[in-house]
């Protein structure tokens, strides 16, 4: 069970852009008096934050476990991810979806470290 679930970590980092490429058109239409600048950003927002993110759960290996790392990276991806479903407003969105970033930078190091620790062999191809 513990490989796939490092699959699944690895998986849900590439998520974070791919599943709202698709959502953009019908975010416009919801938010009719916004840029197309600030709805493009909605998909590029995360990437702004996975990277300091990225440094920082560097960091973080050296003063806590790798799983309580991803467990916490987990949680603000979640509460990213849904949260931006619920907001009113373009900026709110905005903000979630850098939330969510802030947690795949937490986890997209760790999950090829996962795989690098647990999977031998063939396996890592």
């Amino acid at each position: 069970m513990l490989k796939p679930t490092i699959i699944s970590i690895s998986m849900a980092t590439v998520m974070a852009g791919a599943a709202i490429s698709p959502a953009l058109g019908l975010i416009a239409e919801a938010f009719p008096d916004a840029s197309e600048t600030m709805i493009k950003l909605i998909l590029t927002a995360p990437s702004i934050m996975i990277i300091p993110f990225s440094f920082l759960s560097s960091y973080l290996t050296s003063k806590i476990t790798k799983r309580t790392i991803i467990m916490i990276g987990l949680v603000i991806y979640l509460i990213g991810g849904v949260g931006a479903q619920l907001m009113s407003t373009i900026e709110l969105l905005l903000a979630f979806r850098l939330f969510l970033g802030a947690g795949v930078g937490l986890v997209m190091p760790l999950s090829m470290s996962l795989i690098n620790d647990y999977f031998k062999g063939s396996e890592r191809k």
